[in-house]
């Protein structure tokens, strides 16, 4: 298979996928455990990776460094739930998602989790604003992810916090695998960031970056 080409811009670093993914209609898409070990949020918890479960607690644990247990917090995309759930058994007691899949958005609700299905960018779908909006690996999957960045902003008030969770596509483990690297999926992600591509992006909207951290 001929490898993905993508193009980098020097002023933000971050990369685009050149041949630009087909779209894809998310909310009729049964999420796999098969998927990147980046994008297991979607599957049970009993499925997921090590990895991604170490990827949650350091969520949860930055979570709990910065914000009270009944904050106001929104999951954007949250698949069936798993983040929420955790978040739950941690002591959060005000946690809402929200997911496009009709289905993964359906098997949250039936483990008792507050999950609407729909569109994040659709601002009727959720009302109000949020003390911690959670986007993970979500950005990458838009054409535009400025427009995301500038809606999410309206969820956000004075002293509000963004989670961005995102593969860092010059890190150490995309350097040692090239074009094997399981983050590049150039059949579905349109962009591909760095935490100071991430910082240049949100600083557009005035959200300043508080906190960057790497898993183990």
């Amino acid at each position: 298979m001929e490898a993905p080409c993508f193009e980098y811009c020097s002023n933000c670093s971050n990369a685009r996928t050149i041949d630009k993914p087909e779209l894809i209609d998310y909310s009729q898409r049964v999420h796999s455990t098969s998927k990147s070990q980046a994008e297991n949020s979607n599957s049970t918890d009993k499925n997921i990776s090590s990895q991604w479960k170490r990827s949650i607690k350091m969520q949860i644990d930055t979570l709990i460094k910065h914000i009270g247990t009944n904050s106001r917090i929104l999951d954007i995309g949250c698949g069936e739930g798993i983040l929420l759930k955790m978040l739950t058994e941690s002591g959060f007691s005000n946690v809402t998602g929200i997911e496009i899949s009709e289905i993964s958005s359906q098997k949250a609700r039936e483990n008792g989790l507050n999950v609407m299905t729909g569109s994040f960018l659709d601002r009727q779908v959720v009302e109000g604003t949020f003390d911690v909006v959670i986007l993970s690996h979500v950005l990458e999957h838009f054409e535009n992810p400025m427009h995301v960045l500038e809606v999410i902003s309206t969820y956000l008030s004075d002293g509000s916090y963004l989670m961005l969770v995102q593969t860092h596509y010059k890190g150490l483990i995309p350097n040692l695998l090239g074009d094997n690297w399981y983050g590049w999926c150039p059949e579905e992600h349109y962009w591909h960031f760095t935490p100071s591509g991430l910082i240049f992006m949100a600083d557009r909207f005035n959200l300043k970056a508080k906190e960057v951290d790497f898993p183990p």
